[in-house]
């Protein structure tokens, strides 16, 4: 499998297919929904806050950051394709998702 395709894949477990912007939906995050910066300062078991994705997934906002394969270019976004961009071929770090307890 192509490193974009396992990229693509967590976007679309996390996200869904209807535009929303976190996998709970659109309204922003609180220690209700996810385990960000302000919450706690641990993570939280799975399950406990209400980050459930269309596909049931759970925890993709945040708790902990979710490593990906993906080479992480912080100027790749500026230059690349709007739709389906494969990331950079090589890199020194992997890129991160989801967000952690620690992250804002």
């Amino acid at each position: 499998m192509h490193v974009s395709q396992v990229r693509l894949e967590w976007e679309l477990a996390a996200r869904g297919t209807d535009g929303r912007k976190f996998p709970w939906g659109n309204m922003p995050a609180s220690c209700a929904l996810t385990n960000m910066m302000g919450c706690g300062n641990v993570s939280s078991p799975v399950g406990t806050h209400g980050d459930v994705g269309p596909f049931g997934a759970i925890d993709m906002g945040g708790n902990v950051v979710e490593w990906t394969m993906d080479w992480y270019d912080p100027a790749f976004y500026a230059t690349s394709p709007a739709a389906s961009p494969t990331g950079p071929a090589a890199g020194a770090e992997h890129v991160g998702r989801g967000g952690g307890f620690l992250s804002e």
